[in-house]
C-alpha cells in the first residue's frame, strides 16, 4: 500500500495553510485546488475578515458585499473567531446589517468607539455583546465614556472572561447612568486599562461595571496615575503588565501581590526609580518565575548597572529568568548586566509590538 503523501494527512495540511495567513491571494487559490483544501483554507481566510480587507473597518460597501457573501454561503460564519468594528465610520443600516449575522463561534470583539453616537447605532453594538460564546472583549473608546455606558444598557454576554479596555475620556463620574451599578455582574479572568487624561482617577471606579474584577488574574495596565489596587484585588493576581505614564510615579508595593508569578515593566525615561523601587518590593515569599523589562530607549551605562544590581539581588527561589526587551540598546547586554549573566538568569528578548500583545494572548489563555 502506497504512503500517503504528506498533504494528504489533515493535520500537515491544516499547519502548510496556516503558514500562509495574511496572503489573501495564495489563500484563495489553495481553495480551489482540492475538496479536501476549502475547509482549511476558508478556515484562515475568514477567522477575522478585518484582517485581509483594511477597509473593513470602514467601508460601508465593503461591509455590505462580505453581508451578501455570508447569504449566498451561511457555512462561512462558523470560521469567523474575530470581528473588528470601528461604528463611528459606518451607517446605521451597516450596523444592522452586522448585528444580524448569527454568530455562532465568535470569540474575540473590538470595537472602536467614538463620540458622538446615535441610539440607532447603540442597538446594534448591545447585540454584538450579547453573543453566546464571547470571551475577549476589546473596547477602544475615544470620546465620552458616557458612550460605552449607554452602549451597556443592553447587558453584556456572561461568557466574556478577558477584557480590555483603552479610554481617552473627558467625562467626568457624575455624568455616567447610574445604571450601569445595577448591571448583571460578568466575571472577568483578565483586565486590560489603557486611560490617558485628568479625569482617569474620578472614571476609574465605574470602569468595572458591569464586569466583576475581584477575581482577576491578569493585570495589564498603561495608565498616568498610580495602579488602581483598590479596585482589584491584588493577592489573586498572577500576571501583572505595567506601563505608567507619569515621571517620578510611587513604586508599586508588589507585596500587595503575593501569588505574582509574572511581571513585566515598560520602562520609560524618567521611570528608572519607580521600576527599580517597585523591584525592591520582591520578596523571597513570592513565586514569581519571569520578570520582563523592556527598554525602548538607549538605557545609560549606570543605569544598566543598578538594574543589573537590583534584579541580580532578587531572593525569589522561583525565579527562573529576567528577560530584557531591548528596543534600541545597541550594546551587548552581557557587558550591561553581568550580575545576571553569572547567576544564568538573563535572556534577551527581541519582540516587536505584535509578538508582545500575542504573548499576553498566550498568558492569559493559560488562566
Amino acid at each position: 500500500m502506497a504512503a500517503p503523501r504528506p498533504l494528504d494527512v489533515p493535520e500537515l495540511l491544516e499547519h502548510c495553510i496556516h503558514c500562509l495567513d495574511g496572503s489573501t491571494s495564495t489563500l484563495i487559490s489553495c481553495s480551489l485546488v482540492a475538496r479536501s483544501w476549502v475547509n482549511p483554507a476558508q478556515s484562515v481566510l475568514f477567522r477575522d475578515p478585518s484582517a485581509t480587507n483594511d477597509l473593513f473597518l470602514v467601508s460601508n460597501n465593503v461591509l455590505h458585499k462580505f453581508y451578501r457573501t455570508l447569504g449566498l454561503s451561511p457555512h462561512l460564519v462558523r470560521h469567523i473567531r474575530t470581528f473588528t468594528l470601528h461604528p463611528g465610520f459606518l451607517s446605521a443600516a451597516s450596523l444592522e446589517t452586522v448585528a444580524s449575522i448569527e454568530f455562532t463561534h465568535l470569540t474575540r470583539l473590538i470595537l472602536h468607539i467614538s463620540n458622538p453616537a446615535s441610539t440607532e447605532s447603540n442597538l446594534p453594538l448591545q447585540s454584538l455583546l450579547r453573543v453566546p460564546n464571547l470571551r475577549y472583549l476589546t473596547l477602544l473608546i475615544d470620546g465620552s465614556f458616557a458612550t460605552f455606558a449607554h452602549i451597556l444598557e443592553g447587558q453584556c454576554s456572561r461568557s466574556i472572561q478577558h477584557l480590555s479596555l483603552s479610554c481617552w475620556s473627558q467625562t467626568t463620574a457624575r455624568r455616567l447612568p447610574a445604571l450601569l451599578r445595577d448591571m448583571p455582574a460578568v466575571h472577568l479572568k483578565s483586565l486590560g486599562i489603557t486611560m490617558w487624561g485628568p479625569e482617569g482617577p474620578e472614571l476609574l471606579p465605574w470602569l468595572p461595571y458591569p464586569f466583576d474584577v475581584s477575581n482577576v488574574k491578569a493585570l495589564r495596565t498603561e495608565l498616568s496615575f498610580p495602579l488602581p489596587c483598590e479596585t482589584i484585588r491584588p493577592p489573586v493576581v498572577e500576571i501583572l503588565d505595567i506601563f505608567i505614564l507619569r515621571n517620578e510615579a510611587p513604586a508599586i508595593q508588589l507585596s500587595t501581590f503575593p501569588n505574582l508569578k509574572f511581571l513585566r515593566f515598560h520602562m520609560v525615561s524618567g521611570m528608572r526609580q519607580t521600576v527599580v523601587g517597585t523591584l525592591a518590593t520582591l520578596t523571597r515569599n513570592h513565586s514569581i518565575h519571569t520578570i520582563v523589562i523592556s527598554v525602548p530607549f538607549e538605557l545609560p551605562v549606570e543605569q544598566c548597572s543598578e538594574l543589573d544590581s537590583v534584579l541580580a539581588s532578587i531572593s525569589c527561589p522561583s525565579l527562573l529568568c529576567v528577560e530584557i526587551e531591548p528596543r534600541n540598546m545597541k550594546r551587548d547586554l552581557s557587558s550591561s548586566f553581568p550580575q545576571l549573566i553569572a547567576r544564568g538568569l538573563l535572556r534577551a528578548a527581541h519582540r516587536s509590538n505584535e509578538m508582545v500583545e500575542a504573548r499576553w494572548r498566550d498568558l492569559v489563555n493559560t488562566l
